[in-house]
């Protein structure tokens, strides 16, 4: 099959993210895209090959009923998956404005790139 992941979820909502995701699988895998929740860009891609010559499966996935969260609270339980570490902001609740502001012009947090940002209302 050769090598690469079985299945690459992109939650960071970045443009870039979506392509760097595909290019991290192997033949006949599948993408699951959630991090795109808002118009935030377009991507360049390739059908034939980032997709087609790949056998690839791209699943969309918004608007998830609540079910389908009670579903996945068993995985995130078994920490099979390195899921906080896609957090790159713990912002305490004054600088939430600031997150916003931040998020919608795609601009840094402390020097830092925003991938995912988690507000802790108890440090504010």
């Amino acid at each position: 099959m050769g090598k690469g992941a079985d299945v690459v979820f992109e939650c960071a909502g970045a443009p870039a993210a979506f392509s760097e995701g595909i290019k991290y699988l192997r033949d006949s895998a599948t993408f699951c895209e959630v991090g795109h929740f808002t118009d935030t860009g377009s991507v360049e891609i390739n059908p034939c090959l980032d997709i087609l010559t790949k056998n690839l499966r791209i699943e969309g996935i918004y608007d998830n009923e609540p079910e389908q969260f009670v579903r996945a609270i068993p995985m995130l339980e078994k920490g099979e998956f390195p899921f906080a570490d896609i957090i790159s902001h713990k912002l305490p609740l004054p600088r939430l404005k600031e997150a916003i502001e931040a998020i919608a012009a795609g601009a840094k947090i402390d020097d830092k790139e925003l991938v995912k940002v988690v507000i802790e209302p108890e440090k504010g």
